[in-house]
C-alpha cells in the first residue's frame, strides 16, 4: 500500500510540527497544497521572539494566522522596538489574536499600549528599569484590564506595590521574581527585592484570589517567617522558594567553568548585589558587619583570598562593635576610617587591618583621641600621606602627611599655632566661619600648594573655594 507524507493524519502531522521552529514550519510546508496549508494554519503556534533575526521575524509575521497563536513572547531586550514592529504587522492585536492564551513581555520599551484579548489568562512581565514611570503605568494598566480572567501571573517583586488596588479573583498561579539591573562599570548585578517589607499574605488577600501555586525568588538571608507562608496552608498545593545563589551551584559553573559568585544586600536593604569572583572589587566596606563576609559559591581558600587579600578602597571601621579575637586580617586597605569612643590598641588594629598598606587615614569620628595615640598610630602607618582629623593645637602634623583635612577649627583659632602644626603640609582642607578668617588664612598660608576652604556661614554665597599656588 502506497503512502505519502501528506496523507498522514492531522494529529501525526501536529506531532511532527512540534519539533520544528515556526520559521521552519512555514518555510517547509506553506503553499504546497491546500490540505497542508489548512493543517499548518490550524496548528497551535507558540511564538518566542527573544532571539531571532529580523528576516525570520518578518517572514513569520507575513505567514502566520493570528488566530493560530496561543502563546507569544515579545522582547525588546536584544533588539530595540521589536514589540513595536510586531504591533505594526498586527495593528488590531486584540481583535486578531482571539485564541491567545499566554503572553510574555520582556523590556517592552514601546510607547504603543498592548490591548490584550479576553482569552489571555497568563501574563509574564519582566522590566529591568526600576524607576521608569511609564513602565509602572503600563504594567498596572495591562493587568487591570485582564484582572478578571487572569489565572497565571509572573511579575518582578518591585512591581507588586503598583498592583495593590487591583483584584484578581481567578488567579491561581503566582510567580514573584526579582528585578535585575546590571552595572557594566562595576561588574555586578543589583537584584531589586522589596519583598522584605511586603506582607505577601495581606497583599494576596487584597487581590481576592485563591492561590494554589506560589513561587518566590528570594534572598538567601531572608527568613521564611517574614512571608507568613503558613497562612497559605488552606489553599496552596505547590510552593517553591528559589534562592539566587542556587542557580550558580551546579557542576557546570563550579566544576567545568570554575566560575563563582557572591551576593550581599545593598546598603538600602532593598536589593541584593550579585557579583563574580574574583573580577568584582569590593570598593567600600563597613566593618564589622553581620553581612560580611558575603555568601559565595567559591571554595574557602578562594573566598578568603578574595575578601581579605584583595584591595579595598574605603574601609570604615567601627571600633565599638569589634568582637575579638579577629579571625582574618584585611591586607589591602587603601583608605581607613576609624570611629568609636576611643582608639583600640595597635595590636588589635594590626590584627584587623594591615596598617602598612594604608595611604589615607580618617580619625575625625574617634571621640577621645590623645595626641600621643595619634602620633603612634601614624608611626605605624608609614604610607599614609593623607590625614583627616579634628584640629588639636597640641598635635604637630608628621612630615609624611601631605594632604590634611582639619575639622572643628572654630572662630578663634590662632593662625600662628596652626601654621606651626602644619608646616609640612602641601594641601590643606578646612572650614571657615567668616570672611575675615578666609582672608587671613589666604595671606598667611601662601606656601601651600592647594588650599580648600569650605564655608559654614550663611552670608557667604559659595559653598567651597579652592585656591592653587600661583
Amino acid at each position: 500500500m502506497n503512502s505519502s507524507f501528506e496523507s498522514l493524519s492531522t494529529e501525526l502531522l501536529f506531532e511532527f510540527f512540534d519539533y520544528l521552529s515556526p520559521f521552519d514550519l512555514f518555510r517547509i510546508f506553506i503553499n504546497l497544497n491546500n490540505r497542508l496549508n489548512a493543517i499548518v494554519y490550524s496548528y497551535p503556534l507558540r511564538l518566542d521572539f527573544r532571539s531571532i533575526c529580523r528576516s525570520k521575524f518578518d517572514f513569520i509575521c507575513r505567514h502566520l494566522q493570528p488566530k493560530q497563536v496561543i502563546s507569544l513572547i515579545l522582547c525588546d531586550e536584544c533588539v530595540p522596538d521589536r514589540v513595536k514592529l510586531f504591533l505594526y504587522h498586527f495593528p488590531h492585536f486584540k481583535e486578531q489574536f482571539l485564541h491567545l492564551q499566554s503572553i510574555t513581555l520582556i523590556e517592552a520599551e514601546t510607547i504603543t499600549f498592548i490591548d490584550l484579548p479576553i482569552s489571555v489568562s497568563s501574563i509574564s512581565i519582566k522590566i529591568y528599569d526600576t524607576d521608569d514611570y511609564y513602565d509602572q503605568n503600563y504594567i498596572s494598566e495591562i493587568l487591570s484590564r485582564q484582572a478578571k480572567v487572569l489565572t497565571h501571573l509572573k511579575i518582578n517583586s518591585k512591581d507588586l506595590h503598583d498592583l495593590i488596588d487591583i483584584r484578581f479573583p481567578a488567579l491561581t498561579h503566582l510567580i514573584i521574581g526579582g528585578g535585575c539591573y546590571y552595572d557594566s562599570d562595576y561588574d555586578y548585578m543589583d537584584v531589586s527585592f522589596p519583598l522584605e517589607n511586603t506582607d505577601v499574605h495581606s497583599l494576596i488577600q487584597q487581590w481576592q484570589c485563591f492561590l494554589t501555586h506560589l513561587y518566590l525568588v528570594i534572598d538567601n538571608k531572608i527568613q521564611y517567617s517574614i512571608f507568613n507562608l503558613d497562612r497559605f496552608s488552606h489553599c496552596l498545593t505547590h510552593l517553591a522558594l528559589h534562592f539566587y545563589q542556587e542557580s550558580f551551584r551546579s557542576s557546570f559553573w563550579l566544576e567545568q567553568r570554575h566560575w563563582y559568585v557572591g551576593c550581599y544586600q545593598d546598603e538600602t536593604e532593598k536589593g541584593t548585589i550579585i557579583y563574580s569572583i574574583p573580577r568584582f572589587q569590593i570598593r567600600m566596606l563597613k566593618y564589622p558587619s553581620a553581612k560580611f563576609p558575603h555568601m559565595t559559591t567559591a571554595p574557602s581558600i578562594i573566598e578568603q583570598n578574595f575578601f581579605y587579600s584583595s584591595r579595598i578602597n574605603y574601609f570604615s571601621f567601627d571600633m565599638n562593635k569589634l568582637i575579638t579575637p579577629v579571625s582574618y586580617r584585611f591586607n589591602q586597605v587603601k583608605s581607613l576610617t576609624l570611629s568609636g569612643s576611643s582608639l583600640l590598641s595597635l595590636s588589635i588594629l594590626s590584627s584587623t587591618v594591615d596598617l602598612q598598606q594604608v595611604q589615607y587615614l580618617n580619625v575625625i569620628n574617634i571621640n577621645h583621641l590623645l595626641p600621643n595615640e595619634l602620633e603612634n598610630l601614624i608611626a605605624h602607618t608609614p604610607r599614609v600621606i593623607r590625614l583627616s582629623m579634628k584640629f588639636d593645637p597640641l598635635f604637630i602634623i608628621p612630615s609624611q602627611i601631605r594632604y590634611l583635612l582639619l575639622d572643628g577649627l572654630g572662630r578663634s583659632i590662632s593662625l600662628d599655632r596652626l601654621s606651626y602644626t602644619i608646616s609640612s603640609v602641601e594641601r590643606l582642607e578646612i572650614s571657615m566661619a567668616s570672611k575675615q578668617m578666609i582672608i587671613d588664612v589666604i595671606d598667611r598660608f601662601n606656601g601651600l600648594e592647594n588650599l580648600d576652604i569650605y564655608f559654614d556661614d550663611g552670608d557667604l554665597d559659595d559653598d567651597c573655594m579652592t585656591i592653587f599656588k600661583g
